[in-house]
């Protein structure tokens, strides 16, 4: 299949000619709103600084590839692409010349100030002596040859660099990394506070990254000598502007220049730099790159690049050496690693060269950095054959150096990098909420790009009344509501109320003079309460007054409702988008509701548009709204799940829950969930209506509102039977019946609820834990610092209270064998099936949540207790906003493979046995500030005013 390549303002020349079958799309000024949607087809992007987040990558379900047109990939997750095996790959040779060469003008026009001394001359009043002439040095120039020059990155532009400046006749200096001890100092390096003291020029070429952040700052500066400039062709987050400005007023440095900023382009709102009034200050707009040499070799760069991943060789360079034994073969990879570090210094032209960061990794811990004899070099290479030839990999017609992904990487837990991604993210978004009603509107605007509805003023004040924490995150708020955009209104009003107009399964509700009235419907519980009527209503009560009238027509079924064709949600997305757009003009909108007398009267009518298919399959009518190409369109219906999308292997730690519970990537759940496996109920229309879910799926069109399951605390935490975590059991506990699905004719072996209790309780396979490797694989560069190991289901099974104790939704045969197979009587009423008494959940550690038919109902409780919830989950609620993974609960894959190792981390890890404390505790006081009632009351408000 042809590739589809998408490029993001990649406006400096033109694309290659690509020869190998593809389709091109050029975008040129991409707002950071638009990038997943222009990517969102693409198997191939190339950009050149457009942003590529995490969130973005998640959207792009055909994403393979990221071609990076500069040097730099710090505005690329490549933590993201990683775990979903993108390979990412930049141009780093093509423009390291040209940047060498800008480096040392910013280094001369620095020296003998040029940017002052032109402006004294243009302005025409200073040069009338040539004494005032000359004060524009405040210190006499010194000849090159006594400058020092300090290097800060030794990639290929800090070579080129000293090329340039021993030639001019200046001493270099290479500073090794931050903070390593004396004794690890690399041959030919110097330690970086040392090149920092001695160095009376100081270039920074390296890239921006955790460690490198802010490097050269108030402590650094200080330790300089007064007469140091410094140089900065990296990037603009290396240097901290506020203390690099008051060094240059103070005097306690030279001067600086720079090519980069934190945050571009740089203006006088964004950059400290621009506030003028600051001595020997020498600035240029990020062109240290531009050339025409610099343009012909990215050209051919990236078609180099995407030829080869089109042909399945892909390199960063040019090709190079062949290293392509068995990488999944741990011992082969660290002598292949170990070899390649070894040989890495003889290796000297471009074409041999590992990419900068991982290169400088790769060498941390070895001494090898000078060259040794030719025979040696030799020797290594026939070593690295031989093992070649042993790995029974078949022989390739051409040698090439294997695509080295362009990332850092760690020693640590994949938990553990997975809980700090999650919590450094949540910070964030926790920091950046709106502090008032001005600010509120105007990150509305930015993020919608459209004026806020009318009375938002009033929800504004009713959520800050509250104490609403998430001001702004209403996000699945906006996506839902989205493609009625593209509908006419009376479209819109006129559905409504045919479906309120016939027996559609459907509890009405209307807004008439400002309060909610109740027509008909609600499910109701085993006592006969109402509790979806009462529930809602009682929502309803708190903010009617502020509604215009409306008709609510809200789904009494557990499973979702409404499933519409891709292409067809596509048109309305996208003129949905259009009608904002002409609404963010029309600024009279913005104030106005609609007006009473387009209020019709519902009518019965005859006719439905739900199709009811229950207990039949509905894969085939679920996965229409699915985009063409992701795994559960396919032709064959044998597509593999995309798990590389959301997960980290082999275990299957889950990174990005949204694309975990999408059905459009794993078409395995077609007999696996119960929604499509024999339903019970299945009610569903493909036109877009409105309709109001408690829960729906990835490719469902619901609106998902708040349970009244939960508002009317049906299934609550009682904090009076709760323990302290170091008293609880460290065990997994559930407990619960086969729901979710029809398991007739051995249907329910597929089924998830059950395949999950098997797993945990009966595993067919091996079960696996990890074990850490060595310290020094993952110094050289090693895939992880973790390696799998099999354990014996015996050491583990004490870890696992999970069991059934009502079988249901089969018929005779099928339950007898489910009965016997989980070891559970039959019985016939649920209400004297062996249960446990709710309160027992909270004497355990870990307590594991599932759907059934549809969304979990005591997950909220799980949520409020003191206890760890350990998810898994295809249905999304009004609530996936605020509640953040591995910060709030640990999600699991569909499998539960990991779960094992989880268990074994939490228990039996020092670091694991802190961060699981630390998720219950953090789960349970942050759902007592964002899963509250008035949370719920909260949402629905913003909801109906949408």
């Amino acid at each position: 299949m042809p590739e589809v390549i998408v490029a993001l303002d990649v406006c400096q020349h033109a694309m290659p000619i690509f020869h190998t079958p593809h389709t091109l799309i050029e975008y040129h000024n991409t707002k950071e709103r638009e990038v997943a949607e222009r990517l969102r087809d693409a198997t191939i992007a190339v950009t050149s600084a457009v942003p590529i987040t995490a969130e973005t990558i998640a959207q792009c379900p055909n994403l393979k590839l990221i071609c990076v047109s500069i040097v730099g990939v710090d505005h690329i997750d490549v933590q993201a692409c990683r775990a979903r095996s993108i390979r990412v790959c930049n141009t780093p040779a093509a423009t390291t010349e040209a940047v060498a060469e800008h480096a040392i003008a910013l280094y001369f026009a620095a020296k003998r100030n040029i940017v002052r001394a032109h402006n004294w001359v243009i302005s025409g009043k200073e040069w009338e002596h040539e004494s005032t002439a000359m004060s524009a040095y405040e210190r006499l120039p010194t000849p090159i040859s006594q400058d020092t020059l300090g290097l800060v990155g030794y990639g290929k532009i800090g070579q080129k660099v000293e090329v340039f400046a021993r030639a001019l006749g200046m001493k270099v200096l290479i500073a090794d990394r931050r903070g390593i001890p004396d004794a690890s100092i690399r041959d030919g390096r110097t330690a970086f506070d040392t090149v920092l003291r001695q160095s009376t020029v100081l270039m920074l070429t390296c890239p921006l990254d955790d460690s490198t952040a802010n490097m050269i700052s108030k402590k650094e500066l200080e330790s300089m000598e007064s007469s140091c400039l410094v140089i900065n062709v990296g990037r603009g987050g290396l240097v901290n502007e506020e203390a690099i400005i008051a060094a240059l007023k103070a005097r306690t440095i030279a001067g600086y220049a720079t090519d980069v900023f934190p945050i571009e382009p740089a203006t006088k709102k964004n950059s400290l730099l621009l506030s003028g009034d600051i001595p020997n200050l020498t600035l240029s707009p990020h062109l240290a790159w531009y050339s025409s040499e610099s343009i012909e070799r990215q050209q051919a760069s990236i078609q180099a690049i995407v030829e080869g991943f089109t042909n399945g060789n892909c390199v960063n360079r040019q090709t190079g050496l062949a290293l392509n034994f068995d990488m999944q073969k741990p011992t082969l990879r660290r002598i292949r690693l170990r070899l390649m570090t070894w040989l890495e210094p003889w290796l000297s032209s471009d074409e041999y060269q590992f990419p900068d960061t991982v290169r400088e990794k790769a060498i941390h811990n070895n001494r090898w950095s000078r060259r040794r004899p030719q025979t040696l070099a030799a020797l290594l290479i026939a070593v690295l054959f031989i093992l070649y030839l042993l790995s029974g990999s078949p022989l390739p017609a051409t040698f090439h150096r294997p695509y080295v992904p362009y990332y850092e990487r760690s020693c640590d837990h994949p938990v553990s990098r997975l809980v700090h991604d999650a919590q450094k993210s949540f910070n964030a978004t926790v920091a950046r909420q709106s502090k008032s009603f001005a600010e509120a509107i105007t990150e509305y605007k930015r993020r919608y790009q459209m004026p806020p509805p009318p009375g938002f003023d009033k929800w504004y004040e009713f959520a800050s009344r509250r104490s609403t924490v998430m001001i702004d995150e209403f996000d699945t708020i906006y996506h839902a509501i989205l493609p009625f955009w593209g509908l006419n209104p009376s479209v819109i009003r006129a559905r409504v109320r045919e479906d309120l107009g016939y027996d559609n399964y459907l509890m009405g509700i209307i807004i008439g003079n400002g309060r909610p009235i109740h027509l008909v419907g609600g499910q109701r519980s085993a006592q006969k309460q109402l509790w979806q009527r009462d529930g809602t209503l009682a929502i309803l009560k708190k903010f009617a007054q502020w509604l215009p009238d409306m008709d609510l027509p809200f789904n009494e079924h557990d499973e979702p409702r409404v499933i519409v064709a891709h292409e067809d949600l596509h048109r309305m997305v996208t003129a949905g988008k259009e009608a904002q757009a002409r609404l963010n003009r029309n600024s009279l909108l913005e104030h106005q509701f609609s007006k009473g007398d387009i209020i019709d009267p519902i009518l019965g009518t005859w006719k439905s548009r739900y199709n009811d298919i229950e207990k039949q399959e509905t894969w085939l009518t679920s996965r229409i709204s699915c985009p063409q190409g992701t795994p559960a369109r396919d032709l064959d219906g044998a597509a593999p799940d995309n798990t590389s999308a959301y997960a980290i292997n082999p275990l299957g730690f889950v990174f990005n829950q949204t694309a975990a519970s999408d059905i459009c990537l794993n078409p395995s759940l077609r007999h696996r969930l119960g929604i499509f496996e024999r339903p019970n109920r299945f009610k569903v229309t493909n036109e877009l209506v409105s309709m109001f879910s408690m829960s729906r799926l990835s490719a469902s069109q619901d609106i998902t509102v708040p349970s009244p399951y939960n508002y009317e605390r049906m299934t609550d935490y009682d904090i009076k039977a709760s323990f302290d975590w170091e008293k609880k059991k460290p065990q997994l506990y559930w407990r619960g019946a086969t729901t979710g699905g029809n398991g007739r004719k051995g249907a329910w072996r597929n089924l998830e609820r059950q395949r999950i209790i098997a797993n945990l309780t009966q595993p067919s396979s091996a079960q696996y834990v990890l074990q850490q490797m060595e310290h020094t694989a993952c110094d050289i560069g090693g895939d992880s610092g973790w390696e799998l190991q099999r354990v014996e289901y015996a050491r583990i099974k004490s870890w696992f209270n999970v069991r059934f104790v009502w079988i249901t939704g089969c018929e005779e045969e099928d339950c007898a064998e489910q009965g016997e197979f989980f070891g559970v009587p039959l019985n016939d009423d649920p209400s004297n099936a062996p249960s446990d008494p709710p309160e027992e959940a909270w004497k355990y550690r870990y307590l594991l949540d599932m759907d059934g038919h549809s969304y979990s109902g005591r997950f909220v409780a799980f949520m409020r207790s003191n206890s760890l919830p350990m998810k898994v989950a295809f249905f999304r609620e009004w609530h996936d906003n605020v509640l953040v993974p591995w910060v709030h609960y640990a999600p699991l894959n569909k499998d539960v493979d990991e779960v094992p190792e989880l268990m074994r981390f939490f228990e039996q890890d020092t670091a694991g046995q802190e961060i699981a404390k630390t998720i219950a505790e953090g789960g349970q006081g942050w759902a007592n500030r964002v899963l509250r009632n008035e949370d719920m009351e909260v949402y629905m408000f913003r909801l109906l005013l949408e």
